[in-house]
């Protein structure tokens, strides 16, 4: 009886402390934002911790929901001055930015503090400038560590400071960009889109562009490509798929990631390794005379970070996360672009012709120039409409490193600096805020197309008397801004064009099986975010040939030499 009463007696205080020791960190940590700033509005949830916050969370992932959830968390919150929101340029507005909701709002999770959620490209900015006070995390580079390391695109402070020094002579120099790298690949492109013979298969186009992607950055980083365009079931390939979609599930795991089995992820990432550090002791094992000579006959981006550094784990980890870079963020723009040609073919059409009158077609046909590339408004437009419409990474976030602010979304009105606190991580969608109708007003009585759809046209002029949608810097950032900007920015947008190009220069149509326009009137694609956001479905495409133009590129004597065939 004694003992019982006694167990009784220490559980009841037990439950005291905890309930004392949650108020009084409550209380500190209400102090403490009170000097740093305002508080923004509060995410409606009904359960402590949190916990029907993460459930919903969970649920809406699981259906491919990502972004409505973060839409309506916004929604559900509101000031207490409910008669305005915030407008992109600061200013109260009676139109609401995102279902009525404001642009900023907070969750408090309990003893962990609290999540914040921005759509506030003021907001984004400082996220993504103020690096002394904002960056990924320890828990981040915790998490992906066994996978990039302390690679550029994991780390903060002065490490990442020292890296992004060896980088930049690498990407930041002028004319990186040699559109002789893509060629042999995009000729093997075509000939697997090709539908010859008893060829009936229609591939999916994701499938194909990551392998298409995969050769590419493989060429680009070690001047030999994987060929796994040619050989889809390369083992390395197969690994790196596996890899990304783990690393994704520990990443969304986050501090529960241990939970997790990295049994066959780590043997996953030996076969990875095992693909990757041949390359690098080859080229350290060269002098830098000899790297420098080898270097003037074709660039590479391992030999070129080798004349900086002879440190092959250092090597490892930045070639491995361009490779995430380099593959993903270009194939799934590169499938989106093509599924919305296919389900407009005036604009279709319009860039077929464009590109035809550039650089021809048949026995006219030219390859692609960078310059002929620039000079085509309607690719360009397109492009940039599909990054707008479809940014590879619509969630993003930062972590605060110091107790610090953000600059709008407290106080009653939402014009208030944030509170911030050290640890506190805060969620950002780039997707919501190139929907946002804030961004696009109107000029000369006329209303910008809108946000909600992909209209290539905002990009031009003299279209209904409009003039051309010209963004502010933090109102479109699909590869960021400022110092952490992805430094394969170039050579993405370059890699984009070129293939897009070679590609409507052979085929006289594109069509996804089940999502012309009469076939997809009123649905919207589905789409999975995970490191980049994807099509959650397949895209089989089928296409009609104008003329089969294909450019092989055989390598004599350091040169390239081609060949045209029709």
């Amino acid at each position: 009886m004694l003992a019982s009463l006694n167990g009784l007696q220490a559980s009841v205080a037990i439950f005291i402390f905890i309930l004392i020791y949650y108020n009084l960190r409550k209380w500190q940590m209400s102090r403490k934002l009170k000097r740093l700033g305002a508080r923004a509005p509060e995410i409606q949830s009904s359960w402590p911790f949190g916990i029907d916050f993460i459930y919903k969370y969970v649920v809406a992932s699981a259906n491919n929901q990502e972004i409505s959830f973060f839409a309506s968390c916004l929604a559900s919150a509101s000031y207490k001055d409910s008669s305005s929101t915030i407008s992109s340029s600061g200013t109260k507005t009676s139109t609401s930015t995102i279902k009525g909701s404001c642009m900023t709002a907070q969750l408090n999770s309990g003893l962990s503090g609290r999540l914040v959620l921005t759509v506030d490209p003021s907001n984004i900015k400082t996220l993504v400038s103020e690096m002394s006070d904002y960056g990924k995390g320890e828990r981040f580079h915790k998490v992906w560590k066994e996978f990039i390391g302390d690679s550029i695109f994991a780390i903060d402070g002065e490490l990442w400071g020292k890296t992004r020094t060896k980088m930049k002579p690498i990407f930041f120099k002028e004319n990186v960009v040699d559109t002789a790298i893509f060629e042999g690949h995009v000729a093997q492109l075509i000939d697997i889109l090709d539908e010859r013979g008893d060829r009936s298969e229609s591939p999916d186009l994701l499938n194909v562009f990551l392998r298409y992607t995969f050769d590419v950055a493989t060429d680009f980083l070690f001047s030999e490509a994987t060929n796994c365009l040619k050989f889809p079931q390369l083992r390395v390939a197969e690994a790196f798929k596996y890899i990304l979609q783990r690393q994704s599930d520990l990443d969304n795991m986050d501090e529960f990631s241990w939970l997790l089995s990295r049994t066959k992820f780590r043997q996953e990432l030996k076969v990875l390794d095992d693909f990757v550090y041949p390359y690098i002791y080859k080229s350290l094992a060269l002098t830098s005379d000899q790297l420098q000579s080898k270097l003037s006959s074709r660039d590479n981006l391992l030999d070129s970070l080798a004349l900086h550094t002879r440190d092959a784990k250092f090597l490892r980890d930045q070639m491995i996360t361009i490779l995430v870079a380099g593959r993903d963020t270009t194939a799934v723009t590169l499938s989106f672009l093509f599924f919305e040609l296919s389900r407009n073919p005036v604009v279709l059409e319009t860039l077929k012709k464009e590109i035809v009158d550039k650089i021809g077609e048949g026995d006219a046909a030219t390859t692609p120039s960078v310059k002929d590339l620039q000079e085509m408004k309607m690719l360009n437009a397109v492009i940039d409409e599909t990054f707008r419409f479809y940014p590879p990474v619509p969630l993003n976030f930062r972590c605060a490193l110091r107790d610090t602010t953000l600059p709008r979304g407290g106080g009653e009105d939402g014009m208030q600096p944030i509170g911030v606190l050290k640890g506190t991580k805060v969620l950002f969608s780039i997707m919501l805020v190139h929907k946002n109708p804030d961004l696009y007003p109107a000029i000369e009585g006329k209303r910008f197309h809108d946000p909600n759809k992909w209209i290539p046209a905002r990009w031009l002029d003299a279209d209904e008397g409009r003039k051309c949608w010209t963004p502010e810097l933090w109102n479109f950032l699909p590869f960021h801004h400022g110092k952490r900007a992805c430094p394969g920015q170039k050579f993405a947008q370059v890699e984009i064009a070129y293939t897009v190009a070679r590609i409507l220069q052979t085929y006289k149509t594109i069509k996804i099986m089940g999502w012309d326009q009469a076939d997809s009137k009123g649905r919207d694609l589905e789409c999975r975010v995970a490191v980049t956001m994807s099509p959650a479905e397949e895209l089989n495409v089928r296409h009609k040939i104008t003329y089969v133009f294909v450019e092989k590129r055989v390598k004599k004597d350091t040169k390239y030499y081609s060949t045209y065939v029709r």
